[in-house]
């Protein structure tokens, strides 16, 4: 709070969380997510944009928890913020990662799918592609080594070797 508003301790103390000027419709927020801690007689949770000193806009999560005293005469709220700017720059980037992935391996002609790494190796993921094939994506899942069914007899001996010593390896074996 000291670096947010760009205030020393002594300017702080005593201060009603109120006094701290925040823009008007935040304030509007944070007043509805304390009365409804009260409310629910639960923590509130929120994450709102605000401005720096500076003027840089950052992301923050709140939390409010009412809390009564034990005779119930005092009821107050507690409340923690953390600036979440970072942390949701990388969910973001890792959401847009794995949307860029799916939309490769779900555009990809041939079949891709994982199996789990110890057996009897059934399979987490097959692409949707696969009914092109004839198949059913509940045998994929439900069928034990499935993939090593569909392979031509005489390649199949050699497949089931080569996936079981990438397995031993640690290897993944998409």
């Amino acid at each position: 709070v000291l670096e947010l508003f760009g205030l020393k301790l002594d300017e702080l103390v005593g201060k009603d969380f109120f006094d701290l000027n925040y823009p008007a419709d935040l304030t509007l927020q944070i007043r509805r997510d304390i009365n409804d801690a009260f409310e629910t007689d639960g923590p509130v949770t929120n994450e709102v944009l605000f401005p720096d000193t500076t003027g840089k806009i950052s992301l923050y999560e709140y939390i409010f928890n009412p809390v009564v005293s034990s005779d119930g005469s005092t009821h107050y709220v507690v409340g923690t913020a953390r600036n979440i700017t970072e942390r949701r720059i990388v969910e973001d980037q890792m959401l847009q990662a794995e949307a860029n992935y799916r939309n490769l391996v779900e555009a990809s002609p041939g079949i891709v799918y994982r199996n789990q790494p110890t057996a009897p190796y059934l399979t987490v993921y097959v692409s949707p592609n696969i009914k092109d094939y004839g198949f059913s994506p509940d045998d994929w899942y439900t069928t034990p080594g499935m993939w090593s069914s569909i392979l031509f007899e005489e390649d199949r001996e050699m497949a089931v070797r080569e996936f079981e010593t990438a397995v031993d390896k640690g290897l993944e074996t998409d």
